[in-house]
């Protein structure tokens, strides 16, 4: 149990305090030091850790969203990651959002898959779905083809938009 990051008490006894020590925490710069004081087997001991920089939150990761295909994707964040058991390695762009009834909802994409490739094109994060995409949406071809980690499976999800012309979705 940590009772002090340096001089400073860690004063949570609540559930409600589940963020004082990372707020603690969040004071230092990485790669900067800190003495824990901690509780182990009921004995007294300090700690010195080097502080590492904290991992993005979903909410401050890139997002795709395809307004054609009617899905969204972010990229991987490190709670992704230990939530899926994923390896470090892991890439890909994680589907957020599918659009009930919309293109890629019908092809079979689902919230949580993992897209890792575009029409044969290796997708390793937000950026380059929305790269590999972009052509494709100007081709309008009558497929288009995601390879997708779901679970511990992987499997391809064919989408067959019918492409309207902007002129078209203005009437």
């Amino acid at each position: 149990m940590v009772t002090k990051v340096d001089d400073a008490l860690v004063e949570a006894s609540e559930p409600q305090d589940a963020d004082v020590f990372d707020a603690l925490l969040r004071a230092y710069k990485p790669g900067s030091k800190a003495v824990l004081a901690v509780l182990r087997d009921g004995k007294p001991t300090e700690l010195t850790v080097t502080v590492k920089e904290a991992p993005r939150l979903e909410n401050e990761l890139r997002v795709y969203e395809d307004v054609v295909l009617e899905f969204r994707a972010r990229d991987i964040s490190y709670l992704d990651r230990v939530k899926r058991r994923w390896a470090r390695d892991t890439t890909g762009a994680l589907v957020s959002q599918v659009d009930a009834g919309g293109w890629a909802s019908v092809g079979g994409l689902r919230t949580d898959d993992l897209v890792l490739a575009v029409d044969g094109k290796t997708v390793r994060d937000v950026k380059e779905l929305e790269k590999e995409l972009k052509p494709i949406k100007e081709k309008k071809p009558g497929e288009v083809v995601l390879f997708v980690r779901r679970g511990l499976q992987t499997l391809f999800v064919e989408m067959q938009p019918t492409w309207v012309e902007p002129k078209e979705a203005a009437r």
